[in-house]
């Protein structure tokens, strides 16, 4: 999907930033494809590729706080990728434009790929709050059927991983990261912590009772019975069932 401001003619002084907006909260291997797909676009563009993320925090929906957040995608998709933290996609491409970025490679999930098209190409070239920008080129792309923001049961996604920071479900959770072992572990305890459920604690035996969110009663607080630990050995997480109401 292509707009153009208008029919200039291109030359090599026009810089061209490839770019995606998001929450990532916590980041996935759902996000390691939408790199994936910046780093392509921006070698094929010879464009220069960003990921500005919402510096958004609540318990619900977005455990990490934004330096924790920056930490953790670094992880996840390395370092050749520009990462940042904007409070709105106006404000981070009216920075791009101020910078010198004449045009716009625009990538996200098929989920949201109509939204973004028009919030951004309705605002082109138009004085706002937020700033000002005016491309002369915007082109969007998807990076694939399924957004690693959406909400919802389908694909790995943040939201999924949110699910299974909830439920003590590490095994799954471990799954759907690219972090190491030490930094999967470190990122889910921080969501839980965030999310007021009880982290991983090294001193827990099979046997000792804890409280835990019951993912079938919302919020509630319930106390579970720790029954075994995973194949890591007696310093990994916990498995919970036995939930006593």
């Amino acid at each position: 999907m292509k707009i153009y401001k208008n029919f200039l003619t291109e030359t090599k002084q026009e810089k061209t930033a490839v770019v995606t907006f998001g929450r990532m909260n916590p980041p996935s291997i759902g996000h390691v494809k939408l790199a994936k797909k910046i780093g392509a676009e921006a070698r094929k563009h010879k464009a220069e590729p960003f990921i500005f993320l919402s510096p958004t925090q609540n318990a619900k929906k977005d455990p990490l706080g934004p330096d924790r957040k920056v930490v953790y995608v670094e992880k996840t998709i390395g370092q050749n990728i520009n990462i940042d933290i904007k409070p709105t996609v106006f404000e981070a491409l009216s920075d791009l434009y101020s910078n010198g970025f004449k045009k716009l490679v625009f990538v996200v999930g098929s989920d949201r790929l109509a939204k973004f098209s028009k919030w951004i190409s309705e605002y082109n070239g138009k004085e706002k709050r937020h700033g000002f920008y005016d491309f002369i080129d915007i082109d969007f792309v998807s990076s694939g059927d399924r957004d690693p923001d959406a909400e919802g049961v389908a694909g790995m996604s943040a939201s999924k991983l949110r699910e299974f920071a909830v439920s003590g479900d590490f095994d799954s959770f471990k799954q759907g990261t690219k972090l190491s072992v030490k930094d999967t572990k470190s990122m889910y305890n921080e969501i839980r912590k965030a999310m007021k459920i009880d982290t991983i604690k090294e001193s827990l035996r099979p046997g000792t009772k804890v409280k835990v969110a019951h993912p079938a009663r919302g919020k509630g607080m319930v106390t579970g019975k720790v029954v075994r630990y995973d194949d890591q050995g007696p310093h990994s997480p916990f498995y919970v069932v036995a939930i006593q109401r």
